[in-house]
C-alpha cells in the first residue's frame, strides 16, 4: 500500500499559503503537547518561527519551519542549534527545539544529527509530520483513507491493484487525502478523503479540484470518484430530515420558560416565544487580541503568587481576580463578534444568559425567517446550527466529537432512511464549513477528566474543520479547568452584565407579554425598571438575566411589592417557583413539606459536591429525608410521586437527561439553577434539614469544614443570614481564620482567599451580628485583606453604602494610620473609601473632585491629606492608568479601552502639583508613600502642557539617592523606594538640564546590589535611563538611544505595548530631546513598524505576568 508522503497547498497567494502553513504548524505542535504559541511568519509564506510553551511540563518550545521543496543541509541545522544553544544557556530551562522541513533534509544533515548523542535537534519532514498527525487522530491514517477510497472506486469498477498513491492536500477548508488510481501508469481517477476519514461529498469536493485547477494542477483532468449516496433520493429524503431537524429546534429552542407563573390561572402562558423576550447581550473580551480590545490582566506574577497564594487553588485566584474587571471593560455585541469562522468561548455566572443565548443563535440559523424578528441584526450566514448540550453528556464526553454529532439523529428519533441522510448532511456542511457549533455549558461537564477529555477532542475536531464557527459557552470557574487549552482555539469573552437600558427593556416587554400591551402597564414596567435599578442591592440581582426575571415573577406575584435583600428573594423565587406544580393534573403539593425535601437533598448534594443526581439515587435521598426529619415523617407523597410531579412540570427540579449509573441507564435530575440548590442547602442547615442533624453540631461547626472551598461561597453566606442571631459563632471562626493570615502563615502555604471573600459577601447581605466587638473584628479583616478579595470598589461602596458604612471606615481608616507594621494592608481599601466619600460629596462631577482633593491636600491633617491623595490616586487609575497597588499586584491593565476621558484645568494641575510638591518633603511615611501612588496616576488627567516642578523631580530624586546604600533592608522600604521610582517614572519629562539646575552635580549611580536585588525590575531599568536623559548619569548619547530602543521595543517589552501602529509616547519625549540622533532612530522604529505592518506576525497568545 503507497503512504502519504507530501503535502501540498492548494491556494494561490503567498499570504494564504503562509495561513495554511501557520495552521498546519499550529495544528502538529498542538497535537505534540504546545500552547501559547508567538509564531513569526516570513513574507514568503514559506518559513515560520515557532515559540510556546508545553501544556503540562515546564519546557520551552522552539522551532523553525520550512515548506521549501528543498532538502535542507548540515549549515542551516547549525545556524539554528547555535541560536537555541544560546537561548538553553540564557532562560536556564529545557527547550525543546525542532527543525521541520516539508523538502525533508540532505543526507549529510540526517548523518549529523544521528550521530549527537544528545539529540540536541528535533528533526521532522513531510512524511513525519504527516505520521504525527495521524497519531494524534488530526488526519486520517492511510489504510483507512485507501479503503474509503476502494469502495468509491469499486464502484466506478475499478480494481485494488490500480491504486497509485496518496497526496496530502492543504486547502482553506481543512485537509484531505488525494488517493489516485492509474491505468497503463496513467492517472485516471480520484477520490478525496477528508481528514476525518469520510469522502468528500460532490460540492466540497468541486472546491478542492478547481483550487488545484488555479494553480496549474491536473485533479479536474481526473474522474472524481464520489461517495455512494447514502439512500435514494437523497436530497429529498434530507429535505425532510431537515424540517424534522427544524421542528426539534423550534420546540427546544424558540421558547422561553417563565416558570413561577400560576399554571392553574389564565394570567397568561408560562412558554413564550423567546423573540418577544430576548434581550441582545454583549461581551467582554478577556484576553488581548487586537488594538480595540481590553486586555485584562488575570495572571498573578509568579513571585506574588507564591508568596500570598501558594495554597490557593488557580480556581480561586483566576475566579476572583477575573471576576472583578466588569467596570474597565469595552462592551460588543454579540453580533458584532460573530463572523464566519470565528470560535467564541463566552463566560458567565448562573442565569447570565448562555443557554438563553444559544437558543436565539440555534433559532435565528436553523429558520431563514427568524433574521428579521430580532433586535441584535445577526449577520446573515447559511449556516447549519449543530447545538450540543453538555449536560447531556457526561461519559459520553469522552467521545470522538464527530460520534457526538452523529447521534444528533438519535436523539430526534429519526427514522433509520431520514438518520443516514442527516448524518450525511452534516458532514457535507462541515467540509463547506458551513456549521454554526453551538456547545452550551462546558463546565456542566462535571468530573475533570471527562472534561478534558471533550475539550481535547473538540480542538481535535476543530483542527479538522479549521471553518466551523464555534459558541462555547460556560461558567468562569468551570472553564478555568481547560482555560489555556480552549485558548489555543478560540477567543475568550465574558457576558456583560445587563445595563440600566437592557432591565428597562426587559421589563417592558415582560408586562406586554405577560399581562397586556397597554400604556398604563408600560408606565408601571418602565417605574418597575426605575425602581430596581435605584436599589444598589436589587440592581445587583437584577443584572443576571435569570435572576431579573424572577424578581418580576415574584413582583407580580406579591402584587409590586420589591424583596428587600437577595435571600427573601430566593425565598419568594422558590416559593412561586414551587407553586408551577399545582396544576389540575395533580394534587397541590404541600409547600412546607416540599420545601424540607428539597433542602435536604440541597444538602446532601452540597456534602457529596454534586449538581446532578440520578434517579435511584434521588429517590433514597428523599426516603432517607422522610424517615429522618420529623416533619416529613407522615407526608403523603411518596419519593417517586414526588419526582414524577417534578418532572412533569419541570419546575425547580428538573431532568436533564440520562446516565449510565450503577450499570444501568438512569435519569438524571438537577436543580434548575445552581443558585436554588444553593439557597436551599442554606435554608436546611439553618432549620436541620440535613443529613448531619443527628450529630448534634451547631451551624458554625457544620459550615467550618468548608470554610476553604469555593463551591460553599454562597451557601454559607445565605446560611448566616438565614440564622439570624445564630450567626454569631460562624462569623467569629471566619474572623478567626482570616486573623490568621499573617505574613508567616502566608510563607508558610497555609493560606485561602475563600475565607475572607465569604466573610465579605456576609457583611455586604448585612448578616446579624449583635457583638461590637466581632463586627469590628469581621470588618477590619475585610479591609486589611481587600487585596485578596480586590473588585475595584465594589466591595466598598456596597459596605460603604450599607448600614455598617461608617463603622467600616472608621475601622479602616484607624488601622491605616496607627502604629504598626501592617498599615499597608489597608492601602486598597483606605483609597476606595476616599475615593468613595468624595464622591458623596461631589458626584459625577469631575472637576469638584479635584477641588474636593485640593482642599484636603491643604489641610495640615494628615488623615485628610492621605484621603485627599487616596482619592487623587484613585481617580488617576479610572482614567486606565495601569497600577501595581499594594506588594506588586496588578490590580488591572486596560489597551485603548474606551475610558470616560477626564482633564483638570491648567488652574488646578498646578494647584495639585505645587500641593505634591510640599508634601514630599514630609517626614510621615504613610503621606511620603500615599505621594508617591498620586503621582503615578497624576499624569493621566493632567491638561496638556502642564509639567510637574522640576523642584518635585529633584526630591524624588534626592530621595532615591538617599535609600541607595542599602534601600532593602526591610519589605516596607523596598516597596517606598519602588514607588518613588515609579512616581518618578511616571512624570512628563522637563528639559534635560532641569535636574543639573537644582543642584545636582554629580554622577548618580545606582547600586549593583539593589538592581540585583529587585531582578533588574523594568521600573530598575527605566529609572537608569531617564537619570541618563536628564544627564545624571555617566552614559552617552549613543549608549542612551541603544538603550531606549531596546527597553521600548514592544515585541521584548510587550507590558510597554500601546498598540504596533504609533510610537509610544514616552519614546517620543526621550527622543525629541536628543536631537539629530534621537529625529534619525524616530524614523527608524517607524520604518519597523510600517515593515511590521506590512508584514504582520502572529501572535496566538499575548496574555503575560509582569
Amino acid at each position: 500500500m503507497p503512504r502519504t508522503s507530501t503535502i501540498r497547498f492548494l491556494t494561490p497567494t503567498t499570504n494564504k499559503k503562509g495561513d495554511l502553513f501557520t495552521r498546519l504548524m499550529t495544528d502538529l505542535f498542538q497535537a505534540l503537547g504546545y500552547d501559547n504559541f508567538r509564531l513569526d511568519v516570513q513574507k514568503s509564506g514559506r518559513e515560520i518561527d515557532i515559540e510556546g510553551q508545553h501544556r503540562h511540563a515546564s519546557r520551552l518550545l522552539r522551532a523553525e519551519c520550512k515548506a521549501h521543496e528543498d532538502k535542507m543541509g548540515g549549515t542551516e541545522l547549525n545556524t539554528f542549534y547555535g541560536a537555541v544553544t544560546r537561548e538553553r544557556d540564557e532562560v536556564k530551562l529545557p527547550i525543546d527545539a525542532y527543525f521541520v522541513s516539508l523538502g525533508g533534509f540532505t543526507e549529510t544533515a540526517k548523518s549529523q544529527e544521528a550521530k549527537t548523542s544528545d539529540k540536541r535537534l528535533i528533526l521532522l519532514d513531510g512524511p513525519k509530520i504527516i505520521s504525527e498527525l495521524e497519531h494524534h487522530r488530526l488526519l486520517v491514517d492511510d489504510a483507512v483513507a485507501t479503503e474509503q477510497a476502494g469502495q468509491c472506486a469499486g464502484r466506478a469498477g475499478l480494481a485494488p491493484g490500480m491504486l497509485e498513491s496518496i497526496e496530502l492536500l492543504a486547502y482553506e477548508k481543512g485537509y484531505a487525502k488525494a488517493v489516485y488510481y492509474a491505468q497503463h501508469k496513467q492517472r485516471t481517477h480520484v477520490a478525496l478523503i477528508h481528514a476525518d476519514g469520510t469522502p468528500l461529498a460532490d460540492a466540497p469536493a468541486k472546491e478542492v479540484i478547481e483550487a488545484d485547477q488555479t494553480l496549474g494542477g491536473t485533479l479536474h483532468q481526473l474522474i472524481y470518484l464520489a461517495p455512494a449516496p447514502v439512500v435514494a433520493d437523497i436530497r429529498v429524503v434530507q429535505e425532510a430530515a431537515l424540517q424534522h431537524y427544524q421542528r426539534w429546534l423550534n420546540e427546544e429552542c424558540a421558547y422561553v420558560q417563565l416558570d413561577g407563573l400560576p399554571a392553574n390561572t389564565d394570567v397568561s402562558p408560562t412558554k413564550l416565544k423567546l423573540e418577544r423576550l430576548f434581550i441582545p447581550l454583549k461581551a467582554v473580551r478577556v484576553k488581548e487580541g487586537g488594538p480595540q480590545s481590553v486586555s485584562i490582566e488575570v495572571k498573578i506574577p509568579r513571585h506574588i503568587q507564591n508568596e500570598f497564594f501558594s495554597n490557593v487553588s488557580e480556581e480561586e485566584i483566576q475566579e476572583s481576580f477575573f471576576n472583578n474587571r466588569e467596570y474597565l471593560k469595552t462592551t460588543e455585541s454579540i453580533s458584532s463578534l460573530l463572523v464566519s469562522g470565528v470560535r467564541l468561548a463566552l463566560l458567565a455566572p448562573p442565569g447570565g444568559g448562555k443557554s438563553t443565548l444559544l437558543k436565539r443563535l440555534a433559532t435565528e440559523y436553523g429558520f431563514a425567517d427568524q433574521l428579521v424578528k430580532f433586535a441584535d441584526e445577526m449577520p446573515p450566514q447559511d449556516w447549519l446550527p449543530l447545538i450540543i448540550r453538555c449536560r447531556d453528556l457526561q461519559d459520553q464526553a469522552k467521545e470522538p466529537f464527530i460520534d457526538l454529532l452523529e447521534k444528533l439523529p438519535k436523539r430526534l428519533s429519526m427514522l433509520a432512511e431520514p438518520a443516514a441522510a442527516f448524518k450525511a448532511y452534516i458532514h457535507e456542511s462541515l467540509q463547506l464549513g458551513r456549521v454554526l457549533l453551538l456547545i452550551d455549558g462546558l463546565d456542566e461537564i462535571t468530573q475533570e477528566s471527562n472534561r478534558k477529555a471533550f475539550t481535547k477532542n473538540l480542538l481535535s475536531f476543530l483542527s479538522l474543520f479549521p471553518q466551523v464557527t464555534l459558541v462555547l459557552t460556560s461558567r468562569e470557574a468551570g472553564f478555568r479547568l481547560v482555560a489555556d487549552v480552549v485558548a489555543s482555539k478560540c477567543e475568550t469573552y465574558k457576558l456583560a452584565p445587563f445595563e440600566e437600558a437592557d432591565v428597562q427593556r426587559l421589563c417592558v416587554q415582560w408586562h406586554a407579554e405577560v399581562i397586556n400591551n397597554s400604556e398604563e402597564v408600560r408606565q408601571k414596567a418602565l417605574k418597575l425598571a426605575k425602581d430596581i435599578w435605584e436599589n444598589e442591592h436589587i440592581r445587583g440581582l437584577a443584572e443576571n438575566p435569570l435572576l431579573l426575571t424572577t424578581l418580576l415573577v415574584v413582583n407580580r406575584r406579591r402584587g409590586g411589592e420589591l424583596p428587600k435583600n437577595r435571600t427573601m428573594l430566593y425565598s419568594k423565587a422558590v416559593e412561586v417557583l414551587i407553586q408551577t406544580w399545582n396544576a389540575e393534573a395533580f394534587e397541590p403539593l404541600d409547600e412546607e413539606e416540599t420545601l424540607t425535601q428539597l433542602s435536604y437533598l440541597a444538602c446532601y448534594m452540597m456534602e457529596k459536591g454534586i449538581q446532578q443526581i440520578g434517579r435511584q439515587e434521588l429517590i433514597r435521598t428523599l426516603k432517607e429525608a422522610q424517615q429522618t426529619v420529623p416533619e416529613l415523617r407522615h407526608t403523603q407523597t411518596s419519593p417517586a410521586n414526588f419526582i414524577k410531579q417534578v418532572e412533569y412540570r419541570s419546575s425547580l427540579l428538573m431532568q436533564v437527561g440520562t446516565n449510565i449509573i450503577e450499570d444501568e441507564e438512569q435519569e438524571v435530575f438537577e436543580f434548575r439553577h445552581l443558585t436554588f440548590q444553593e439557597y436551599l442547602a442554606a435554608k436546611g442547615y439553618v432549620e436541620g434539614y440535613h443529613p448531619r442533624d443527628k450529630e448534634g453540631l451547631s451551624l458554625a461547626q457544620l459550615l467550618a469544614p468548608h470554610f476553604g472551598q469555593s463551591a460553599w461561597r454562597e451557601v454559607i453566606p445565605l446560611a448566616v443570614v438565614l440564622a439570624k442571631r445564630g450567626a454569631e459563632e460562624t462569623i467569629a471562626m471566619l474572623v478567626a481564620r482570616c486573623a490568621a493570615t499573617t505574613q508567616e502563615k502566608i510563607q508558610n502555604n497555609i493560606v485561602r482567599m475563600t475565607p475572607v471573600d465569604i466573610l465579605r459577601r456576609c457583611l455586604l447581605d448585612e448578616v446579624l451580628i449583635s457583638s461590637n466587638e466581632t463586627l469590628n473584628n469581621a470588618l477590619q479583616q475585610v479591609g486589611r485583606l481587600a487585596l485578596m478579595t480586590h473588585t475595584g470598589g465594589d466591595t466598598t461602596r456596597s459596605l460603604a453604602s450599607g448600614k455598617f458604612g461608617e463603622l467600616y471606615q472608621q475601622v479602616v481608616e484607624q488601622a491605616y494610620v496607627a502604629d504598626g507594621t501592617d498599615w499597608e494592608d489597608y492601602t486598597i481599601a483606605f483609597g476606595e473609601l476616599s475615593e468613595y466619600k468624595v464622591r458623596q460629596f461631589c458626584g459625577e462631577n469631575n472637576g469638584l473632585y479635584i477641588e474636593k482633593v485640593i482642599e484636603l491636600l491643604r489641610t495640615e491633617e494628615p488623615l485628610l491629606q492621605l484621603r485627599g491623595l487616596a482619592a487623587l490616586k484613585e481617580i488617576g487609575i479610572a482614567q486606565g492608568i495601569p497600577w501595581r497597588g499594594i506588594k506588586g499586584v496588578i490590580h488591572w491593565v486596560t489597551a485603548d479601552a474606551k475610558v470616560p476621558s477626564f482633564k483638570m484645568v491648567p488652574r488646578q494641575a498646578a494647584v495639585i502639583y505645587d500641593s505634591l510638591d510640599q508634601l514630599l518633603h514630609t517626614r510621615n511615611e504613610r503621606v511620603l508613600t500615599a505621594v508617591s501612588l498620586a503621582l503615578q496616576s497624576v499624569p493621566s488627567i493632567m491638561p496638556v502642557g502642564s509639567l510637574p516642578p522640576a523642584s518635585s523631580m529633584a526630591t524624588l530624586f534626592k530621595l532615591l539617592g538617599s535609600m541607595e546604600t542599602n534601600p532593602f533592608e526591610s519589605d516596607a522600604s523596598m516597596r517606598l523606594y519602588s514607588r518613588i521610582t515609579q512616581a518618578f517614572n511616571a512624570q512628563p519629562l522637563l528639559h534635560r538640564d532641569a535636574l543639573l539646575e537644582e543642584g545636582f552635580g554629580k554622577s548618580y549611580t545606582s547600586d549593583a546590589k539593589a538592581i540585583e536585588a529587585t531582578n533588574k525590575s523594568q521600573s530598575i531599568t527605566q529609572l537608569g535611563i531617564t537619570t541618563a536623559w536628564y544627564r545624571l548619569s555617566p552614559v552617552t548619547d549613543e549608549e542612551l538611544l541603544r538603550q531606549i530602543d531596546l527597553f521600548f521595543n514592544t515585541d521584548l517589552n510587550p507590558r510597554l505595548q500601546t498598540g504596533r501602529d504609533r510610537e509610544l509616547p514616552r519614546v517620543v519625549e526621550l527622543l525629541a530631546g536628543l536631537g539629530q540622533a534621537g529625529e534619525k532612530l524616530f524614523k527608524e522604529r517607524a520604518e519597523r513598524r510600517e515593515a511590521e505592518r506590512k508584514n504582520p506576525r502572529i501572535f496566538v497568545s499575548s496574555t503575560y505576568s509582569f
